[in-house]
């Protein structure tokens, strides 16, 4: 197609049903076509020549996105990806290798959230609990006990992130043992982060040193 014949909206709709916004990661709202308030996008997943599942999502201007499997609505946004796994790859997506550490993690946990739904849910969550122990700090006059909830709960978080992280690591690390053929061998790992100590060391012993962590960078 020529430029400006939509390629890359197709591609991008079909993204929207992954647990991000979308391959271009742009806001639901400047997806909305000029002087409209909402919009659909339905798909069809076929096996074997019959319709396994027909799922549809609603975008509605300033309003909750709503979620269809075969026209019945479904509240969790989880419960309606089980139904398609999904990873993209574009030319982007090499800058993995030469941008920030946080580049990687993201393309990981889109990994990781194929296999743990609830991945991407505790990383919202970790981050909603960031900002506020950040909001807390920013007060001399904070609460304590509220804040040594925030932090014992983050420490919980980041270790059932990292937990699910290693999971999908040592997968591909298996896969890995027998590279395909006139390719080199690649080992891929964690370098200087929590994932490692969690695969020596009880998960309980990392979250108190996370907590101990916490309270002393406070």
């Amino acid at each position: 197609g020529t430029n400006g014949a939509g390629k890359t909206s197709i591609l991008e709709a079909l993204s929207t049903f992954s647990n991000s916004k979308g391959l271009r990661n742009s806001k639901f709202s400047d997806m909305l076509k000029k002087g409209e308030n909402e919009f659909t996008i339905k798909i069809e997943i076929k096996e074997d020549e019959l319709i396994n599942h027909e799922l549809k999502s609603i975008f509605c201007k300033d309003k909750a996105r709503k979620f269809f499997i075969n026209e019945n609505e479904v509240r969790s946004f989880q419960a309606f990806r089980k139904n398609i796994q999904m990873l993209w790859l574009t030319p982007y997506t090499e800058r993995i290798f030469t941008t920030s550490s946080s580049s990687r993690r993201s393309f990981l946990d889109g990994l990781v959230s194929n296999f743990d739904y609830k991945h991407a849910s505790r990383l919202t969550e970790y981050e909603k609990l960031l900002k506020q122990r950040y909001r807390l700090l920013k007060y001399e006059s904070y609460d304590k006990n509220w804040l040594e909830t925030l932090e014992d709960n983050l420490a919980k978080l980041s270790v059932v992130i990292s937990c699910s992280r290693n999971d999908i690591l040592i997968r591909i690390k298996d896969m890995l043992k027998y590279p395909l053929e006139e390719f080199p061998k690649i080992d891929i790992k964690f370098d200087h982060s929590l994932e490692n100590h969690l695969l020596d060391r009880p998960a309980i012993e990392i979250e108190e040193e996370l907590k101990k962590k916490y309270f002393e960078s406070r």
